[in-house]
């Protein structure tokens, strides 16, 4: 194993990342597990601080991993391009948070929400929502750029709350809950549209509205 500094886990870690996942789901994300990691599966107890640096590089790493395996996976789904860009956002969704299972899930929300993570959260969860809306495709470089990130960033913490407290099978409470939530917003998409395209009209009838609106 290669011990440069880097942020990324490489194929030949797959055994390193199983049981790095099966540690955090027992006990969370820690510099204990990290060495207890390292020490099983190396046999030096500071190999993943010494190739990472700090914990975050770490988690971050395994956000990466399992964000590359769901693109994988996407690219060879032949029905995945064919989706409606709202349904292809719900089932990027619930297949990332299907990768990443819920124990890890709540680990990843217990690691985050500690306070002195929180910017670490944030800038995490923006990326997330750019990373999802680059996967199904969205080429947006005006102002709807920033707003459909702000939504699905919204949308996506509201996911994460609802997935990690859903005893449901196989999750369909959380599943259903985004059907809806991606529904309304579609419903309220469509509404803002019409809105402003019977603006647009009225004002081209009328001069005056027109400057008031748009001016």
């Amino acid at each position: 194993m290669n011990l440069v500094s880097s942020t990324i886990f490489i194929d030949d870690d797959l055994e390193l990342v199983k049981k790095l996942e099966s540690l955090v789901s027992l006990r969370g994300w820690n510099i204990a597990v990290l060495r207890s990691v390292s020490s099983d599966m190396v046999g030096d107890k500071d190999y993943l601080e010494a190739r990472f640096l700090t914990l975050r590089n770490v988690v971050v790493a395994y956000i990466s991993y399992v964000d590359d395996l769901l693109t994988k996976n996407l690219d060879s789904d032949p029905d995945f391009p064919l989706l409606r860009l709202s349904d292809s956002v719900e089932y990027v969704i619930q297949q990332r948070l299907t990768l990443f299972g819920q124990d890890m899930v709540k680990r990843l929300f217990e690691f985050f929400i500690e306070p002195n993570n929180l910017d670490f959260a944030i800038s995490s969860l923006c990326k997330t929502s750019d990373f999802i809306w680059c996967l199904v495709g969205d080429k947006s470089d005006d102002f709807s750029y920033y707003s459909k990130r702000m939504v699905l960033s919204l949308l996506y913490s509201t996911m994460i709350l609802k997935f990690v407290c859903d005893e449901s099978d196989n999750h369909m409470e959380t599943f259903m809950f985004l059907q809806k939530r991606i529904e309304g917003i579609v419903r309220f998409s469509k509404f803002k549209q019409r809105v402003k395209m019977r603006a647009q009209e009225v004002s081209t009838r009328f001069p005056l509205v027109n400057f008031l609106l748009f001016a």
